[in-house]
């Protein structure tokens, strides 16, 4: 779990553990860096306010751009069908008379 929590997402471009907690985590490897600067107790509550805001925007913009491509990638592949009076089509028939005859009722029933 904590190997999840610290690597960086794709859509987000943060860790989730950055952005609950609003620094990045202590892991054994980034133990021989030089600690970052300590704040004192009134300016703890208020920095940590404003990486988080910052971290959060940040990531609402990322996974907006995400988003986007995932549309523009989606609307590449995908492709208006246009039904013509008489055509064939086949209709998902989801309303069954009982749960135990839901097993037995085809999902593709008829066509129209």
């Amino acid at each position: 779990m904590f190997t999840y929590d610290t690597h960086i997402h794709s859509s987000t471009r943060f860790t989730p553990y950055e952005l609950l907690f609003g620094h990045k985590a202590s892991i054994p490897s980034s133990l021989t860096a030089k600690p970052e600067f300590k704040y004192t107790y009134d300016d703890c509550y208020s920095q940590l306010k404003l990486r988080l805001n910052k971290s959060f925007e940040i990531a609402r913009n990322n996974l907006m751009q995400s988003k986007e491509k995932t549309k523009i990638r989606f609307d590449k592949k995908s492709r208006d069908i246009n039904y013509k009076i008489n055509d064939l089509v086949y209709v998902s028939d989801k309303i069954t008379k009982s749960e135990l005859n839901k097993k037995l009722t085809p999902n593709l029933a008829h066509e129209h």
